[in-house]
């Protein structure tokens, strides 16, 4: 990488003070040294490294060079910022992210140059280290000895867990670990996560999101999320550790609105319960910040969009490319019924067929919005496809109880009727006026109220018009 010059400063502190340093999570805003502009950027995983983003007219590359001990300005900092932690667990933490570190970026990996799960090394690079070897493992323990709870690198168990994902807190510094094994895929619990930053509520989502980027995927999983890095580089990814770690994600978002609101986002969950609760969760998050979002989901019998990566390459980057292409077309239906769906139900929002599909995976969504006038169309279009046999099926209409839903369920009740397709109204309780409200209100009530429903033989037709 060709570099035009090195600027020199004291310490880290003077540095981001005199170019105007402005702190954007994982990187800061500066003015550039070369054009003076304010559009150059620093990440802080490498602080000696500063670059203009003016392209065309600037983009200079430039070595920042500290002459105080940048080692002691470090531990320093981690003190003032985390003043619970004692000198020892500072130093601690200092060594075990910088080893991290190292091993990520700077040592080559056989392992992972052959590729990992479908994903090559240049998409991994940014969030797994394999650390190949036991001693290597324990060396890592031995750095961060003062931060855990055990003397892991005394563990043979422990040191088996080769293949490390680092979580980084905003300013570089490790907070957690998520541990696997190729040396032994056997062990089990497949996965353990160790806080590594014993001094604060921890992060516990991965945030790879480059501030260039438009579109932004959220997985339940960084394999997840990254497999859709690998068929396009210049996304960016929030991923979960677990289906039931969505809180702390859909508060970032919230909190952060202004920022988020200009990506557009794609929605991947795990084609499970736990992967539904997850995606509605973050899906009302996004909601309330009014930001744009897509739906983005498997094949039957393929469970996550790992998995689709690896068994199906050119079907995963075809069905990514119409999501991405839905965007554009300001298309906000949602039609996704798999081989063996035996129930359909049809409802106004997004988010109201993702609550079905929290109570049951293979339940069979339509989703029209009642405020675009084409969306019928395209979904009448859709569902003509010979493959879906609309005549086999449970059809539910969870429209809601207002003027709009009331005729929105009219019309697709003469549809039905024409195509030959029995249904039923989906029974509101009293005072209830839509799947979400339900759902927000008791989800316990939501999920018996779908189980009585769903149990019922279809004999004929019940619509159920409220006037």
């Amino acid at each position: 990488m060709e570099v035009n010059k090195k600027v020199i400063y004291q310490n880290i502190e003077d540095a981001l003070m005199d170019l105007n340093a402005s702190d954007k999570g994982r990187y800061f805003i500066c003015t550039c040294p070369e054009c003076e502009k304010p559009e150059a950027f620093i990440y802080k995983n490498n602080l000696n490294f500063i670059q203009c983003n003016r392209q065309n007219e600037c983009g200079a590359r430039m070595l920042i060079h500290f002459q105080e001990n940048k080692k002691a300005v470090i531990r320093h900092q981690l003190t003032n910022t985390y003043p619970s932690l004692t000198n020892q667990q500072a130093n601690s933490l200092e060594m075990i992210t910088k080893y991290l570190k190292h091993m990520q970026y700077r040592v080559e990996n056989k392992n992972l140059e052959r590729g990992y799960r479908g994903l090559s090394r240049e998409t991994t690079q940014s969030f797994l280290v394999d650390l190949s070897h036991p001693l290597l493992v324990k060396k890592m323990f031995e750095h961060g000895k003062e931060l855990f709870p055990k003397s892991y690198q005394e563990n043979d168990w422990m040191c088996k867990r080769n293949l490390v994902f680092p979580i980084y807190d905003e300013e570089g510094t490790v907070d957690r670990v998520l541990l696997r094994s190729s040396i032994d895929p056997s062990l089990e619990p497949k996965e353990i996560q160790l806080i590594v930053n014993p001094s604060k509520e921890t992060r516990d989502f991965f945030v790879d999101v480059p501030m260039e980027a438009e579109l932004v995927v959220i997985g339940e999983s960084v394999l997840d999320a990254a497999s859709f890095k690998e068929i396009d580089p210049a996304i960016g990814f929030y991923a979960l550790t677990g289906a039931a770690k969505s809180k702390n994600l859909s508060n970032y978002l919230v909190k952060n609105a202004e920022l988020v609101k200009e990506k557009k986002f794609i929605i991947a969950p795990d084609d499970d319960q736990g992967g539904w609760k997850a995606a509605r969760a973050i899906v009302s998050a996004l909601e309330a910040i009014d930001a744009d979002y897509q739906l983005f989901t498997t094949p039957a019998k393929i469970n996550d969009p790992n998995q689709y990566l690896m068994e199906d390459y050119k079907g995963f980057k075809t069905q990514y490319q119409q999501v991405k292409h839905s965007f554009s077309n300001k298309e906000r239906d949602f039609v996704d019924i798999k081989d063996g769906s035996e129930i359909i139900v049809f409802c106004s929002s997004r988010l109201d067929a993702i609550s079905f599909r929290c109570i049951d995976p293979k339940i069979g969504v339509v989703t029209i919005p009642l405020e675009d006038n084409r969306s019928f169309l395209r979904v009448n279009e859709a569902l003509k496809d010979p493959s879906i046999k609309m005549e086999d099926k449970k059809v539910i209409l969870a429209m809601p109880k207002d003027p709009k839903g009331i005729y929105a369920t009219k019309q697709l009740s003469s549809w039905l009727t024409q195509e030959q397709v029995h249904y039923q109204a989906f029974p509101y309780p009293d005072k209830v006026n839509s799947v979400n409200e339900l759902f927000n209100e008791s989800e316990k009530r939501f999920k018996e109220v779908c189980h009585k429903l769903f149990s019922l033989n279809q004999e004929k037709n019940i619509a159920i018009h409220r006037e």
